[in-house]
């Protein structure tokens, strides 16, 4: 997922092993192979989610950490990518009026972004990828 031009679809899908890959079982190298198509392809499918998130007042960085590879928005302003306008943040999900007692939805503190500056995907091996906003822009 993190390379989107290879291996997106069935037909740019080949592999290639060098004779030092694997051993058998007798300590045998692999014959030395040229490209290989894709027996069985599967088109991803998955939509990520957000994990978990973190974020630092005082260094002013609001990270998302998400299940899988995410977008990044690049120079050219792709719209695939993580907008920060998209995103609030807002007080408990639910509030309780101190003068009458009431208890409403939260919504009434919410901040909506006006933007910031996307860093990452940062990709730590084993780990889910994470996106930084810089929140004072």
């Amino acid at each position: 997922k993190h390379f989107t031009t290879i291996c997106t679809v069935g037909d740019d899908c080949l592999i290639r092993l060098g004779g030092d890959t694997v051993r058998d079982m007798n300590g045998n190298y692999v014959y030395f192979t040229d490209t290989v198509a894709v027996g069985n392809f599967k088109v991803d499918e998955s939509r990520p989610y957000l994990v978990s998130f973190s974020l630092d007042m005082t260094q002013e960085i609001l990270s998302l950490t998400f299940s899988e590879a995410v977008n990044h928005p690049d120079k050219n302003k792709r719209s695939d990518g993580l907008d920060p306008t998209q995103i609030s943040l807002q007080a408990g999900l639910y509030e309780e009026d101190w003068m009458s007692g009431d208890v409403y939805e939260g919504l009434a503190r919410r901040y909506t972004l006006t933007g910031g500056t996307v860093t990452g995907p940062s990709v730590d091996p084993g780990h889910p990828p994470v996106l930084n906003i810089q929140l004072n822009v």
